[in-house]
């Protein structure tokens, strides 16, 4: 597991957050931080080493597990990604879907490749994953009417990181009295 928290926290620069709980396959979860800005997008980490899991293959892993783990990452509010420890420390991943596993006889099969190094290299891919549950670039359009001019900097700062935003800033307007009015009562001000 330290090797794991060292690469999102070291390589990375996003938050890494252990399960303290007993768990049922996510030993971790990590938030995407980017320029200092915590996104609130996550990804759920089920992280494994040692070889009675995965067997080597051409350019890369074959990960086996049981298909009531499989279906417990499917229904996961996260997405979900499997991380082996090589022997080296390095660590490579792939993304649980439907698309990247496979049936086998007795239970499922993920194929990891080699070429999905955990880290820098593989940040793009890593943040598409992570995108796919709604965070705080993905909410932010919808809050555009009912946030106060004071948060112009903040959305400035998310601009950077969601190309919406910095679309919608340009066209944001000043919620009506009847927004502040509602904004007001549902915030209990």
């Amino acid at each position: 597991m330290r090797a794991l928290q060292n690469i999102i926290e070291g390589e990375l620069g996003w938050f890494f957050a252990p399960n303290p709980m007993p768990d049922y396959g996510i030993d971790a979860e990590a938030e995407v931080v980017i320029d200092g800005v915590v996104t609130g997008q996550w990804l759920a980490i089920q992280s494994k080493g040692g070889s009675s899991y995965f067997r080597p293959t051409d350019g890369g892993w074959t990960f086996y597990d049981n298909t009531s783990h499989l279906a417990y990452w499917l229904g996961h509010s996260l997405p979900v990604i499997v991380v082996i420890i090589a022997e080296d420390g390095a660590a490579y991943w792939e993304e649980i879907t439907t698309a990247t596993t496979r049936e086998t006889e007795k239970n499922f099969a993920l194929k990891i490749p080699r070429s999905q190094q955990l880290g820098i290299a593989s940040l793009d891919r890593l943040l598409e994953v992570a995108s796919r549950g709604k965070g705080l670039a993905a909410s932010l359009p919808d809050l555009y009417e009912v946030l106060p001019p004071g948060a112009a900097g903040p959305l400035k700062k998310a601009a950077g990181i969601d190309r919406l935003a910095a679309a919608r800033r340009g066209s944001r307007r000043r919620p009506s009295a009847a927004g502040w009015t509602r904004l007001r009562w549902s915030s209990g001000a």
